[in-house]
């Protein structure tokens, strides 16, 4: 049994790191062949440093017949933030399917992509972000699996 003590501190270092650590929607593997699988449709994220500090994750997700919507909204840290997010869908041998980006520098800018499964497949998507910004890509539509 823990003393009194140690749960408190144990109590206060998860409270530090939840700070430290703030979670997103879902884990970002860095791992092209451990993608993380996308639960609800959303991943969020933030990324500081340069332009050219790129960071690259890999997601999971599955697609049926219909279409699909892709929301991908950039909110820069400070009047001078800004940055560049490219996201790629890749199929399960990493031939890309499709790309797009947007890039926003002082304001909010979003970008929504429209895409049209034809069959039930599983999609790899590749995201790759640069610069000091706040990011949020949102899932929607009857072609996309849940």
């Amino acid at each position: 049994m823990r003393s009194r003590r140690g749960q408190l501190l144990l109590f206060f270092l998860s409270i530090a790191l939840m700070t430290v650590f703030p979670s997103v929607g879902v884990a970002q593997s860095t791992e092209p062949d451990k993608p993380s699988p996308i639960t609800g449709g959303l991943i969020e994220g933030e990324v500081s440093g340069n332009l050219n500090d790129d960071k690259t994750y890999y997601y999971v997700f599955y697609v049926q017949k219909g279409p699909f919507d892709l929301t991908v909204d950039i909110d820069p840290i400070k009047e001078t933030g800004g940055g560049l997010i490219r996201w790629f869908y890749l199929d399960s041998k990493y031939n890309r399917i499709k790309w797009d980006q947007v890039s926003a520098q002082g304001n909010p800018e979003r970008r929504v992509t429209s895409s049209t499964a034809l069959s039930k497949q599983k999609v790899i998507l590749k995201v790759v972000v640069g610069g000091n910004f706040r990011y949020k890509m949102k899932f929607s539509g009857s072609g996309f699996v849940h």
